[in-house]
């Protein structure tokens, strides 16, 4: 595992005149193993969309069993760093050793 992550939540709390904050707030940093999948372009709505898959694999753990299709992944270190993903589904591996997130990022141009 060579690549350190970052998992982010949504932040749903709110400032003191009431108004709900926005942006992530870090919920866990771990080490992880991620392997890309092939990535796609596609014409949408007149911009073009490059969008890249691929597989991160953590040991699973009380934080990773906390982890929803709702957080995301920041890339901190390795090859990757400085990219974000969203989280499309998650599983355990056979063994339960392992969670398995199938991650999506991209962008429009």
């Amino acid at each position: 595992m060579k690549e350190r992550v970052r998992f982010e939540r949504r932040d749903t709390t709110t400032d003191a005149d009431g108004s709900p904050r926005k942006g992530w707030s870090p919920i866990w940093t771990c080490w992880a193993e991620y392997r890309p999948q092939f990535g796609g372009e596609k014409l949408k709505a007149g911009q073009f969309e490059s969008t890249q898959r691929g597989n991160l694999t953590v040991r699973r753990c009380f934080e990773s069993e906390a982890i929803t299709a709702g957080d995301r992944v920041v890339f901190v270190s390795g090859g990757y760093a400085g990219q974000t993903a969203n989280i499309e589904s998650i599983v355990n591996t056979p063994d339960r050793a392992f969670r398995e997130y199938l991650l999506t990022s991209g962008t429009a141009t």
